[in-house]
This record gives C-alpha cells, sequence and structure tokens, in this order.
C-alpha cells in the first residue's frame, strides 16, 4: 500500500462505533495527515489529496478578489494559507488533548508525543524572536511552516489563545522544570509583545485594535494573557495592564455576532480568568453561561453548526469546538451529567470526513472571496475534537468506557 493509499484509507469511511474507537482513528489522522516533518499540525489539508493546497490547486481563484489579498506574507503564500491559517491553533488544541490523555493513562508514549508536540511550538516561537522583524513574543500563522516565519506577518488573538492555553496546561501538568521555565518565558514574552504594540496587530490589510475589537476572544484574550503574566511573575505592570483592559471587559459578553470559534475562546479564556482574577469570578461566570448558551443555541443536531441570517445560512463543521466548550464548562452547570451526555451524542455524529471540512457540504452561501475553504479538509477540527473527547473523559467520565 502506498502512502497516498494509506492516507486515503484513514480518512475516508466511518471512524468507529463509540467514541474511543473514534478518537483512536482521528489521532491515526491527525498524526499520518496532519502532523508536518517539523511536528506542527497542518491547519487544513486538500481533501481531494489528502496533502497540503498547490498551486495548481488554487490556480483558478482570482487574488484580486480573494480575502487574502492585501494579506502581509509573501505574495507566493496568499492563495495557500488554508495549510497553516488555523495551525497554530490546530497545534494548541492537539498539546491539550495530548496533556488530558496523559492524565487518564500514564503512558511514556503520550508525554512523549505531547513533548514533540511542545517542542514544535517552542521552535516557532524561537524562530520568530530571532528571524522576524516584530521580535520575541510575535506568534505568527506559520503559512510557510515553523522554520520559514521571517516574513510571517499575520496573527490573530485566536492563534495566540489556544497555544497559550496549551503552554500552560503543559506546563502545570507534564513539564519538567527546564520545559516548565521555556513555557512561562514564551507566556510572559506574549504579554510584553501586546503591551509593546498597544493591542494591535495587522490583519489581512488591515490595523486591528484587538481592545476595541468587542468580541469574545478578542477581549478574552487581553485580558487572559495579562492575568496569567501577572500571576507567573508577579510583575504589577501587568496588573495596572489588566485593570485598563478591564475596562473593556463587556467584549466577553458580546454573542450577538461572533462565531462558535470567538465563543469557544469566550469560554476557555473566561474558565482560567476564573483562577487567575477571582475576585472578578461573578463576571467570569457570567460570560461564561453567556457564551456556551450562545454557541449551544447555534449546534444543529446533524453535529454541525448554522450561522448566518435565515435567508443567508451557513453551515460550519465547527462542532468540535462545542463540544471543547461543553467540556470546558462543565463544573458551572447545573446539569452537568446532562450536557456531558448531551456532547458525546453531538461528537458520534463527527465521524466521517464531511464533518471536517472547512464548510460542510450542505453550506448554501460561500462568503465571496473565500473560495479557498473549497475541499479544505481542517486539521483544527480533528485535533479540537479530540481535545473535547479526552477532557470529557477525565473530568465527566463514563464507567466502563475506555480512555
Amino acid at each position: 500500500m502506498t502512502a497516498d493509499e494509506r492516507r486515503r484509507k484513514l480518512v475516508d469511511g466511518t471512524y468507529g462505533e463509540n467514541l474511543p474507537e473514534i478518537a483512536e482513528r482521528i489521532e491515526a489522522i491527525v498524526e499520518g495527515v496532519f502532523r508536518d516533518s517539523a511536528g506542527f499540525v497542518r491547519g487544513a489539508v486538500n481533501l481531494n489529496t489528502l496533502k497540503p493546497f498547490t498551486h495548481a490547486d488554487v490556480e483558478r481563484y482570482p487574488l484580486a478578489e480573494m480575502y487574502t489579498r492585501n494579506a502581509n506574507i509573501p505574495w507566493k503564500l496568499k492563495k495557500l494559507i488554508m495549510n497553516y491559517e488555523e495551525a497554530d491553533m490546530a497545534t494548541g488544541d492537539y498539546l491539550m488533548a495530548l496533556v488530558h490523555q496523559a492524565a487518564a493513562a500514564d503512558d511514556r508514549e503520550i508525554r512523549r508525543q505531547a513533548r514533540g508536540v511542545f517542542e514544535a511550538i517552542c521552535a516557532l516561537c524561537d524562530n520568530a524572536a530571532a528571524t522576524n522583524s516584530l521580535g520575541p513574543g510575535w506568534l505568527p500563522k506559520p503559512y510557510g511552516g515553523i522554520r520559514d516565519v521571517s516574513e510571517m506577518c499575520e496573527t490573530s488573538a485566536d492563534q495566540y489563545t489556544k497555544i497559550t492555553l496549551a503552554l500552560e496546561l503543559y506546563a502545570r501538568e507534564l513539564a519538567n522544570k527546564r520545559e516548565r521555565d521555556k513555557a512561562h518565558r514564551l507566556i510572559v514574552s506574549f504579554a510584553d509583545w501586546w503591551i509593546e504594540h498597544w493591542y494591535t496587530t495587522s490583519y489581512f490589510g488591515r490595523c486591528l485594535w484587538w481592545w476595541r475589537h468587542n468580541s469574545p476572544h478578542g477581549t478574552g484574550w487581553l485580558l487572559y494573557i495579562l492575568a496569567l503574566a501577572e500571576d507567573i511573575t508577579g510583575e504589577p505592570l501587568y496588573g495596572r495592564e489588566f485593570e485598563l483592559l478591564w475596562e473593556f471587559r463587556e467584549g466577553l459578553l458580546n454573542v450577538s455576532g461572533p462565531s462558535g470559534n470567538s465563543m469557544n475562546l469566550g469560554v476557555e479564556t473566561a474558565v482560567r480568568l476564573w483562577d487567575l482574577k477571582p475576585d472578578h469570578r461573578e463576571f467570569w461566570e457570567q460570560a461564561m453561561i453567556a457564551n456556551w448558551d450562545a454557541v449551544r443555541a447555534l449546534a444543529a443536531p446533524e453535529g454541525y453548526v448554522v450561522q448566518g441570517s435565515p435567508d443567508h445560512r451557513i453551515t460550519m463543521n465547527t462542532g468540535p469546538r462545542v463540544a471543547c466548550s461543553a467540556a470546558a464548562i462543565l463544573p458551572w452547570l447545573d446539569d452537568a451529567d446532562g450536557t456531558a451526555t448531551w456532547a458525546r451524542d453531538y461528537m458520534s455524529r463527527q465521524s466521517r470526513a464531511e464533518m471536517f471540512l472547512v464548510d460542510h457540504p450542505d453550506t448554501e452561501h460561500v462568503r465571496p472571496g473565500f473560495w479557498f475553504h473549497e475541499n479544505a479538509l481542517s486539521g483544527h477540527y480533528f485535533t479540537a475534537w479530540l481535545h473535547a473527547h479526552y477532557k470529557l473523559a477525565r473530568y465527566a467520565p463514563v464507567q466502563g468506557e475506555k480512555r
């Protein structure tokens, strides 16, 4: 059997009859299809080839009309962004999945895998600090892979959030002292970078002021990284910055327009802020519940998410992100057992390739300029599924179920 045939056999068909079987298959897909030679998880591959998109794959798209035309990256990569657009989040969710899996099963191989993912994240950060003009603390979307990021000047709050959540969790649960110190240095460098750049980044040709973005993921990220840096260092600088941005906290509650991605990040940052800033627990719980209720309402029983207006329906396969939110918020819900059962049933419907495409095949409207979503099989949706599965297995286990 050729390598291409092996990949096709992994991805095609139904992944299993129960969640442990599906998890085993998805782990093999992540390792066999999405992990690159540097150990990072690709954001997506072409469903038709199960390989990264090539220029031939996207030649028909007119760049002048694409959302990426003004992206602050090399020209040759502007049509190929799906290969690594969500790679930071994909890799962060994968590391968190492995940490939770290791907690449930003291397995040396799982720990070895987690260490490899941690080292890949560190390599990306170190390469950016050494070669990119934006310097230490810059976490780029590595469109050309993590070894060549000198000209990668795009990022987003969501990429930083998943990487930081993963670094923090790994440092707390699996790291040795050297790794823990490294993770903490990176986290603090993130905080310093955002402070020094006044919480502003380039975003596909425009200046994005994240502190006034008024979204769960934008607001949640900034409050989380400042609170975490203060917790790690004890330095009052981060506390003062936190108090400045506390004035914009209502963004965490703005769930009228954001996506399942934004609300998942709103839940996960608010969960961590519950511990980091206990004086504001009433607000953090309000934010968790607001984001959870909103994203749960978008979840269709088929396993995907429906967004948009009634006359402009968009079907997204962000169901695994909804499951991540469910797994994170259980301690704050009155019916935690019922929610865990619902989440498992919901995830059981995500058991074949069509449920991991960026846009579900039933999507009626493709946004102009976003044609690069076509045939994009999402590495991030696979790793988010694993993150949700192993967190549920750890904190809401089913008696007798293999972990």
